[in-house]
């Protein structure tokens, strides 16, 4: 008896249709979570497990196998092997298993699996999830004078370090003002972590039309705004910290010091030479001095007479005499 092709066809989808039930493979659409530096994050792998699986096994993979662990329907752990950095964990009351990656860093961006399998009883089913890990990381910007190596003149150096991912915007404003600046002037380099840092060099040259307000402005996708850092330049093309402000009024105000001092020594030196120390400035009264006196004489006839002429005077070196 001859069987028709068509019942042979139809037979031969069934089995094929029968053989793909016993393996099972359900694969949910890949998802993408973006997240800071050093940031912790849970992710579901399943839900809704069937209740019929006694024992099934879950593996964590990224670049390489970080976690393997085999469960039994009563929540036990059979066996684990996993990094430090990965944790699973299993609800038994809503058949869900979650896997969290602990303080990721820069260098663990990149796509991960999560795949459960069913291991008994049979039929054999693989549950898988795909998921994109992104690790950002802010700039920390700041500007400084520096100075060009070959010919000395001087320089802003504004600097964009520890960032991710690549993409970065920075220019330079002066008194609000765009500046055209060169890509020979930046240099970039890659990070022991994986992060990105980003020098621009913006030259100055001495004179009044270099003075002004420098500001360099950064945008990145892990900032939620723009930031910026600004540095004052003088007319003579140098830039001014507050530092340099602070010590230079410090200076003046030493220097000004310095001056009231001599000023006030000069003037005592004169007047120490105009009237030297140890001289009297009291008068000396001197018998000789007071001959313009005029006494009443008690002798003879009361006629006013002059000191002179009734007292007379002798030196220092003369003696007055002795005796009538």
């Amino acid at each position: 008896m001859s069987v028709p092709y068509s019942s042979v066809l139809h037979l031969a989808m069934l089995l094929s249709l029968h053989t793909a039930l016993q393996n099972l493979s359900t694969r949910s659409n890949p998802t993408a979570v973006i997240l800071h530096k050093g940031n912790s994050v849970t992710i579901q792998c399943t839900h809704n497990l069937p209740n019929d699986i006694e024992i099934f096994t879950v593996t964590i993979k990224g670049t390489e196998v970080l976690c393997f662990s085999q469960f039994n329907r009563q929540e036990w752990l059979v066996s684990k092997t996993c990094k430090e950095s990965i944790q699973i964990n299993w609800n038994n009351e809503t058949r869900e298993i979650f896997f969290s990656l602990m303080k990721l860093q820069i260098n663990d961006s990149g796509l991960y699996s999560c795949e459960v399998k069913r291991a008994a009883p049979p039929p054999a089913q693989v549950f898988s999830k795909n998921i994109t890990i992104c690790v950002t990381a802010t700039p920390a910007v700041s500007v400084s004078d520096v100075k060009e190596s070959s010919s000395g003149l001087p320089m802003l150096l504004c600097s964009s370090q520890g960032f991710y991912p690549e993409t970065i915007e920075q220019v330079w404003f002066r008194d609000g003002q765009l500046l055209n600046t060169r890509l020979s002037d930046r240099q970039s380099e890659v990070n022991t972590d994986g992060s990105i840092t980003l020098h621009s060099y913006l030259p100055l040259s001495s004179g009044p039309s270099q003075a002004g307000l420098y500001l360099c402005w950064v945008n990145h996708s892990a900032l939620s705004h723009p930031i910026t850092a600004n540095h004052t330049v003088m007319s003579n093309g140098f830039p001014v910290s507050w530092l340099f402000i602070v010590v230079s009024i410090g200076a003046v105000f030493i220097v000004v010091v310095l001056i009231i001092m001599i000023i006030k020594c000069t003037h005592f030196k004169r007047v120490k030479h105009l009237s030297p120390l140890g001289t009297s400035q009291e008068p000396v009264h001197t018998v000789s001095s007071m001959t313009e006196n005029i006494v009443y004489s008690t002798l003879g006839d009361h006629h006013p007479i002059t000191l002179s002429t009734a007292i007379p005077t002798w030196t220092r070196d003369q003696q007055a005499p002795i005796g009538p």
